[in-house]
């Protein structure tokens, strides 16, 4: 069970590391805290809440129709018409996500609950639903290395105007950047700059980890702590 201390701490970290958020104020978290289902409430705890925000952090596509609070139980519990229900409690596969903390898992359901669902579309560098940078032929991550490095030099000749973020912005920002290098996203998808203020700030080691990437093929490991490491403490 979470506590009303436990569920703002969440939901303030969350919206500190996202970008483009605003902090609720008092009387919207209370709102927040009244609106979050009971039965969910009841069944997490503060590790699980943990294990949703990080994976919230990793979505290369998370809902937009949806409150931050409301969206994150889309990794916790099982999804219907892309809305978590709650009639099934929590995941089956949940302890079995949580063991692996630091990769993105899709929330789409489990193989056994549903029908084998359609192909999903790939996007430009590696963005999508399930993807996985493992399906890159040699030559889309050469293609995709090349726009990244063409997109590093852009945002450096632009010397950061108007990206300027906080240290906890700038650390998810080299997390986010460090995924594009391993082919999980592109650098289009970083609609909130976070990843170019820390290149910005950052220029060599931006550079650095460019040719690091393009000399060793951007493996897909995470160091240890994993993004959620780097990003997360509270």
């Amino acid at each position: 069970m979470i506590t009303l201390e436990d569920f703002q701490a969440a939901i303030t970290s969350l919206l500190q590391l996202l970008p483009m958020q605003r902090q609720l104020t008092p009387s919207a978290l209370v709102m927040a805290w009244d609106t979050f289902p009971q039965q969910a409430i009841a069944e997490l705890d503060c590790e699980m809440l943990r294990f949703a925000i990080a994976q919230r952090l990793m979505d290369p596509e998370p809902p937009k129709d949806q409150a931050p609070h409301i969206a994150m139980l889309r990794y916790l519990y099982p999804l219907e018409h892309n809305h978590a229900t709650f009639s099934r409690g929590l995941r089956p596969d949940l302890a079995e996500r949580m063991a692996a903390p630091q990769v993105f898992h899709d929330p789409a359901p489990v193989r056994h609950e549903q029908a084998p669902p359609p192909e999903r579309p790939r996007l430009a560098g590696g963005g999508s639903n399930g993807w996985h940078p493992s399906q890159m032929t040699a030559d889309q991550r050469r293609r995709h290395l090349e726009r990244i490095t063409a997109d590093v030099e852009r945002i450096i000749a632009a010397g950061g105007d108007g990206l300027a973020r906080n240290d906890e912005q700038l650390a998810q920002g080299v997390a986010w950047f460090r995924r594009a290098l391993q082919g999980f996203w592109g650098m289009h998808c970083d609609g909130g700059g976070i990843a170019a203020a820390w290149i910005a700030a950052n220029p060599r080691e931006a550079r650095a980890m460019v040719r690091d990437a393009i000399g060793t093929g951007a493996t897909v490991a995470e160091p240890a702590g994993g993004i959620a490491g780097e990003v997360l403490a509270w």
